[in-house]
């Protein structure tokens, strides 16, 4: 229930009041000599107390005054999400939000024209970190990256974690509400548009049936939204047909990495059983996240053109781990 008036406020304030007596009677009756069975009787009553929190804290404009702290504000609902949630849950959304806008910003690196714009790996690493603050009484996160500009070397360097979630959430708001304006619009490039859409359709995913939704709100928005299961649907068919013919996307585990020749082999598993391995050739920009990738499971997009006999080799644009780093 949301609070509206101030005859609402003080009757939810009783109700906090002895909401928190009950708990410390409980308490008091059972412990320390039945911690098993307080335990099991408390569980409904703390979460009764943040509810009741959170209604007052979002009346009294404590809540917002917290969120305006922050710029992008981020809330997990599910069946049994509240206050508490399995900790995998929570861990795996910011680690694939994070390696996201880390893959984004390291495209938009690679592909820059400016010579002068290169971040070191452990640089780019270190702004995509960002910094999280969690909201009690339900599990909302607040998010908010390093500032990315900064001097390296002497020379300015571009906001590319920044202008990554940007895009991140452009696609993730276009997933949500696709009526409005066309993807192609919002992300011109098409690798980057199909780049980015992988990173959102593994955001909107339920994780075991934990997420059944989630909101996205904030300054660094334009308006708010929400991912459903419908969202990431709508993504899986935009992204059937992204990749202009001369691109493909190839799954794989990287095996026999030749630094010097700058090529690698991907061990690609068949459908119908069996296996079939495909030479990559990458630029030198990529090497580190090709020594990174050795006998881990990656997606590889790039040109893979038709010279006479045989399988020609894959010009790598893009190499992406398929699971999520743990940094």
């Amino acid at each position: 229930m949301t609070i509206e008036n101030e005859l609402q406020y003080e009757s939810t304030k009783k109700a906090l009041d002895l909401a928190e007596k009950a708990l410390k009677a409980l308490r008091e009756e059972m412990l320390p000599g039945r911690p098993e069975e307080y335990e099991a009787f408390s569980e409904a009553y703390i979460d009764y107390v943040y509810k009741l929190r959170h209604e007052i804290d979002e009346y009294i404009g404590l809540q917002s005054a917290e969120e305006s702290a922050m710029p992008l504000w981020i809330r997990l609902r599910g069946p049994r999400i509240s206050d508490r949630v399995p900790m995998s849950v929570l861990s795996d959304f910011l680690k694939d939000l994070r390696y996201g806008v880390y893959q984004v910003s390291k495209y938009d690196m690679m592909t820059s024209k400016s010579e002068d714009r290169r971040l070191k790996d452990s640089e780019l690493r270190r702004l995509t970190n960002a910094k999280v603050k969690i909201m009690p009484g339900s599990l909302k996160i607040g998010l908010a990256f390093p500032p990315g500009q900064m001097l390296v070397d002497g020379k300015t360097v571009e906001d590319y974690p920044g202008d990554a979630m940007k895009k991140i959430l452009a696609g993730a708001s276009w997933s949500a509400d696709p009526g409005t304006e066309g993807i192609e619009d919002l992300l011109p490039n098409p690798v980057e548009r199909h780049l980015v859409l992988t990173h959102v359709e593994k955001l909107s995913r339920t994780r075991g049936g934990e997420i059944s939704s989630i909101e996205f709100r904030g300054k660094q928005l334009r308006k708010s939204f929400e991912l459903t299961n419908e969202s990431a649907r709508v993504v899986k068919k935009a992204m059937m047909k992204e990749l202009p013919p001369e691109l493909a996307t190839f799954e794989g585990i990287v095996r026999e990495v030749d630094l010097d020749e700058k090529h690698f082999t991907l061990r690609i598993s068949l459908p119908a059983g069996g296996e079939e391995r495909r030479q990559c050739q990458y630029d030198p920009e990529y090497e580190e996240d090709v020594k990174n990738s050795l006998d881990k499971r990656v997606k590889v997009m790039g040109e893979s053109r038709p010279v006479g006999i045989g399988k020609p080799p894959i010009k790598a644009i893009l190499i992406e781990q398929l699971e999520s780093e743990d940094e």
